[in-house]
């Protein structure tokens, strides 16, 4: 998912900034849940000890008061909607970097592709400014470094359930053509009040595919 959360002392959000400037805004920057804004020298590590990355903000920020959601699939959530995960396993074996390595520009644009709805969302310098990233050092293996911790986010998530739901209010957004109200669905089971909006004839790529109907209603959502 390429949205970016943002947040003030209360709110956490999406900036919706258009797709390269999106894509170029990339720090998270949730200052309550102190997550660094910058990419630390020694590189990103996934450590098991730590807090669901989808659940941190909601269990560790107490003056979190509202939450939106993109079309994010939660470890150990029901595989509902109409969304390919051949990516889940294929990114578990490290000889995955070797069989891209020299076509990262092809991987990114099928990867893209195929959840997309909207045509002219993303052009081949999109393509290319991602796919130049995952071609510097360390980058594609911190990417599946995200994937290889599933098993970790789905011990994490029973966990989460079993000290109840999440009370703050949740905007649960999906493309009709990607996981549409799976979104929702799944965040029933993890939050008390769950609002799920599903964008007409848009996929997975929501910032990039309908990037002022999203920011219209995020505002709406969050004023």
């Amino acid at each position: 998912m390429t949205t970016r959360h943002m947040a003030s002392n209360d709110v956490s959000t999406a900036s919706v900034l258009g797709r390269r400037r999106l894509s170029e805004s990339r720090h998270l920057r949730v200052h309550h849940c102190r997550i660094p804004a910058r990419k630390p020298a020694s590189g990103y590590r996934r450590r098991p000890e730590r807090v669901h990355r989808r659940g941190r903000a909601g269990r560790q920020c107490d003056r979190l008061r509202r939450r939106s959601l993109g079309p994010v699939s939660l470890g150990g959530a029901p595989a509902e909607g109409d969304l390919s995960t051949w990516h889940l396993g294929f990114f578990q074996k490290d000889f995955a970097q070797d069989l891209v390595r020299g076509h990262e520009r092809d991987l990114v644009k099928g990867f893209v592709e195929q959840y997309l709805a909207v045509d002219g969302a993303f052009d081949d310098r999109d393509y290319e400014f991602y796919a130049r990233y995952l071609r510097e050092p360390g980058r594609f293996k911190a990417w599946m470094n995200m994937y290889q911790a599933l098993h970790t986010d789905i011990a994490q998530n029973e966990k989460f359930r079993e000290a109840g739901l999440l009370q703050m209010p949740i905007l649960a957004v999906g493309g009709e053509e990607a996981l549409s109200t799976a979104v929702g669905i799944q965040w029933q089971g993890y939050a008390a009040n769950v609002e799920t909006q599903v964008m007409a004839d848009t996929g997975h790529w929501l910032t990039e595919e309908r990037p002022q109907e999203l920011t219209r209603m995020l505002l709406t959502f969050l004023r």
